[in-house]
């Protein structure tokens, strides 16, 4: 997929999001992220009118190990962000965090959202994405589908 294309595409997914003029919007990005995603982001971002800033997290490193990112397979709720408390601190104050790390399950990312900042995780291969793009409004169909399955 083309950067154009990859630009278009998450502009589409953040107007679903209702990103929109004056809000402040985080990418999180870290070791393993996809560099592509996090431009494309920050411009479809910006372009929505979004106060955008990037966070990226260095691999943190232990005394007996490396913690590697859920994306390259650690344990879930195990991140880059773990234990980076004033990495939490400034995602909570945006509006909306583009998770390209894969907080799934883990303690930050709940303390993010009880915070009120919405979470949009992307981690997908870009062909997939392509395929997952929400529709606007999908009740009309599930509705439909509902009717056809209890008839």
């Amino acid at each position: 997929m083309s950067a154009i294309d990859l630009l278009a595409l998450f502009r589409r997914e953040l107007e679903l999001c209702k990103v929109h003029q004056g809000e402040t919007m985080a990418v999180l990005s870290g070791p393993g992220t996809r560099p592509d995603y996090v431009a494309a982001f920050i411009a479809a971002g910006q372009q929505l009118g979004a106060e955008v800033f990037h966070l990226n997290l260095p691999q943190p490193v232990t005394a007996f190990r490396q913690t590697p990112t859920t994306a390259q397979g650690a344990l879930w709720g195990i991140t880059p962000l773990t234990g980076h408390r004033s990495g939490v601190e400034i995602l909570k104050r945006a509006d909306i965090l583009i998770d390209l790390i894969g907080l799934l399950h883990s303690p930050e990312q709940l303390d993010i959202q009880k915070a009120g900042t919405r979470v949009l995780m992307v981690v997908e291969p870009p062909d997939i994405l392509a395929r997952m793009l929400a529709r606007e409004d999908p009740r009309p169909r599930v509705e439909a589908a509902g009717r056809k399955i209890a008839a």
